[in-house]
C-alpha cells in the first residue's frame, strides 16, 4: 500500500477575500497568471465524520505548477481511536493499518512544509478544514499560511454541465486516468489531474482574481483563540 506522509490540510470558512482588503500575507496579487501559481491539491481521510469526535487518519498531497508535478506526499496516522464503521466501509482503512502509523503531531510540521505557503486545494474544502482546525485546536500545532479553495465550487464553474461533480463521476466523465478512490494520495492526484486538464482551455489571461471568483470564497485554516 503506497502511503506519504502527512496530514490532510484545510482550514474552514474564516475569511473571504474579494480583492477589496489588503492582500493576506501568502495570497497571491490579484493578477498573478495561474500558470505562476504554485498549487498544493490535499485530502484527509478520517476515523468519521464529526471533527470533534473523530480525526486524521491519512493525508496525500500532490504539489504542482503550470500542469507539472513537483511533489508528491502521503501520511498515515494512528489517530488513537477506532476507526469508525461506516469511514471505514468507505476508505478501506481499518485500526490495523494505523496501529504502527506515528501520531499527528509527529508528522506535521512535514505536512506544513510541503504545503509551504502555496495555495491549497481541496474538494469539499470546508469539511477538511473543520478536521485541520479541531486538530490545530486539540493538539497546539500551527496553522499554514496560505489559502484554501474548494475545488468542488470551482468544478461546478468549470464543468456546469457535469451530472455530479464529485471526483469518481467527473474523472469518468473526462477520461482522466484513477480507478482508487477515498483513500487520500488517490484523490489528492485525482484532484489535481482534473483541475491540469482545464488549465488549457481557460483564457490566456485567467488569473488568482478569476480563480477566487470561480470558487466563490477563499477558506483559512484559523489557530484556535486563546
Amino acid at each position: 500500500m503506497r502511503m506519504f506522509r502527512r496530514i490532510v490540510m484545510i482550514g474552514m470558512a474564516g475569511g473571504v477575500f474579494l480583492g477589496r482588503a489588503a492582500t493576506p500575507p501568502c495570497d497571491p496579487a490579484p493578477e498573478t497568471p495561474m500558470s505562476a501559481l504554485t498549487f498544493v491539491a490535499f485530502d484527509f481521510e478520517t476515523s468519521g465524520l464529526g471533527p470533534a469526535q473523530h480525526r486524521v487518519i491519512e493525508i496525500g498531497a500532490v504539489r504542482f505548477r503550470n500542469g507539472e508535478v513537483l511533489a508528491r506526499a502521503s501520511w498515515l496516522i494512528n489517530p488513537g481511536l477506532p476507526i469508525h464503521y461506516y469511514a471505514r466501509r468507505a476508505h478501506g482503512i481499518s485500526d490495523e493499518d494505523v496501529k504502527d502509523a506515528p501520531a499527528l503531531e509527529e508528522v506535521y510540521s512535514e505536512f506544513l512544509a510541503f504545503c509551504a505557503d502555496d495555495v491549497l486545494l481541496a474538494h469539499n474544502a470546508p469539511f477538511d478544514v473543520r478536521f485541520w482546525e479541531e486538530e490545530l485546536r486539540r493538539t497546539g500545532l500551527p496553522a499554514p499560511c496560505g489559502p484554501v479553495l474548494d475545488t468542488l465550487r470551482v468544478f461546478r464553474t468549470w464543468f456546469p454541465e457535469a451530472s455530479s461533480h464529485s471526483l469518481e463521476i467527473l474523472t469518468d466523465a473526462l477520461g482522466v486516468p484513477g480507478d482508487v478512490y477515498h483513500r487520500a494520495g488517490d484523490d489528492a492526484e485525482h484532484l489535481q489531474r482534473i483541475f491540469t486538464l482545464k488549465a488549457p482551455d481557460l483564457p490566456a489571461d485567467y488569473a488568482w482574481k478569476d480563480l477566487v471568483r470561480d470558487a466563490r470564497i477563499v477558506l483559512r485554516v484559523r489557530e484556535p483563540a486563546p
